[in-house]
């Protein structure tokens, strides 16, 4: 676990549920996966993603040709940084060292991470983070991370795991009101 992980500008990790309307097709019964599926990066030192990368766990939905809807659940993506096995001797005073892990790493999120679906959302966890602090216009200590409130509102996720090696704070004044943007099936007009 000594490696970065580094999601470019264009990487998309993508295990979304899939989208079919088999009402002009014939298909395999069960042959749709509508479920979202899991992501789990554990990186031994940072993770970094570039704007314009992506994970993708939202759910999917099935239209079988006798009109049955199927939908699906959206997934879970873990980041965790830090997770090297590394030990390095820190000194304590008087010539006396101890072993201590070689944490360093940073977690940046500059991509999308998406778990929409149609009841309660995706699950999001990140952790190993140095620090974590949360609210608007909020700085973070070296290699910490910084959430702002509409990161809690805009990609579809319920549930929210957040933990960090160091302080996890919440900035004066914060008001956290999560919101979950579900997705709504709209039944197209035409007959099949």
């Amino acid at each position: 676990y000594m490696a970065d992980v580094h999601l470019d500008a264009g990487a998309v990790l993508d295990v979304s549920g899939m989208e079919l309307d088999e009402r002009s097709q014939s298909a395999q019964p069960g042959a749709v996966a509508v479920n979202g599926g899991n992501v789990t990066v554990r990186a031994g030192q940072s993770l970094l993603m570039d704007e314009g990368s992506a994970i993708d766990v939202s759910a999917g939905i099935w239209r079988t040709g006798k009109g049955t809807i199927t939908k699906g659940n959206a997934g879970k993506i873990a980041l965790k940084v830090n997770q090297t096995i590394a030990k390095v001797e820190v000194p304590v005073g008087d010539g006396v060292t101890r072993p201590a892990y070689d944490r360093h790493g940073e977690l940046t999120l500059k991509g999308t991470l998406s778990g929409f679906d149609f009841n309660a959302g995706g699950t999001l966890e990140l952790g190993g983070m140095r620090s974590l602090v949360i609210g608007d216009g909020a700085v973070a200590a070296e290699q910490g991370l910084v959430l702002d409130t509409a990161f809690f509102s805009g990609n579809g996720f319920g549930t929210f795991t957040l933990s960090a090696l160091g302080g996890v704070s919440v900035k004066d004044n914060t008001q956290l009101q999560a919101t979950i943007k579900n997705w709504v099936y709209n039944a197209p007009t035409r007959n099949a």
